[in-house]
């Protein structure tokens, strides 16, 4: 069985793809990259014709680089993807972290970012909309953006270092136990970075304690990951 999660914040934007999909009895490590990509051909096709051959994923090493991307492949020492160009399609690995999806309808441009509390810390998102506003002189305003299930504050149990990190207001106290409130984060980020609230959509579901059964790392200490896919379809 797969597991699928669509947005519909881009439900009129016919010439984008965008979903979340996963097996949740998928154990699947970029290291092995045939079996990956194996994978990945599963998940788009279902029948093995080769849908790995447009994918583009990121290493994902927890920081803030982002890349413009012309063609398929692994990119490394990254965490975000960007590109201009219809059929690739940009893949975040996610298993409790976030992908936070961007797209600007005009220009048909779009970028995914991998977003847990070290890319929120490390301000990912202001990165990521940077780069589309150098390389493509978008406005943040024009986009819209969309946010996969991530693990909320519901489970996201965090240390007293995090009142170093993240402003208190993100940090809630239970009994004498602390937890992220990555949601509001990343919501306050996109829109600081300059998306209106009414163009962008954040997941409610958490990966942790969600009945969908998705990969969390924090729960189980999978090799599993939502593949968070976002791509121009092109004419």
């Amino acid at each position: 069985m797969i597991g699928e999660i669509k947005y519909p914040i881009f439900r009129e934007q016919k010439q984008l793809s965008c979903h979340s999909l996963w097996k949740p009895t998928a154990e699947v490590s970029i290291e092995r990259r045939r079996e990956f990509l194996q994978y990945l051909d599963l998940l788009f096709t279902g029948d093995g014709s080769g849908g790995e051959k447009h994918v583009v994923y990121a290493q994902q090493v927890h920081g803030n680089k982002v890349l413009t991307v012309p063609s398929a492949g692994l990119y490394s020492d990254c965490d975000g993807l960007a590109t201009g160009k219809s059929h690739l399609k940009l893949i975040i690995r996610t298993a409790d972290c976030a992908a936070v999806m961007l797209f600007h309808p005009g220009k048909k441009l779009i970028a995914n970012l991998h977003v847990g509390w070290r890319g929120a810390q490390q301000k990912m998102i202001h990165h990521g909309i940077h780069l589309m506003m150098q390389e493509w002189r978008v406005q943040p305003q024009d986009l819209l953006a969309t946010v996969s299930p991530f693990i909320q504050s519901c489970c996201y149990e965090v240390g007293n270092e995090f009142y170093d990190y993240f402003d208190h207001h993100l940090l809630i106290r239970r009994k004498d136990k602390i937890y992220f409130d990555l949601q509001s984060c990343i919501r306050e980020q996109l829109i600081e970075a300059g998306i209106h609230n009414d163009r962008l959509e954040i997941s409610t579901t958490c990966t942790c304690c969600s009945t969908l059964g998705l990969p969390s790392y924090r729960r189980d200490k999978t090799l599993n990951r939502l593949i968070n896919m976002i791509e121009i379809r092109g004419e």
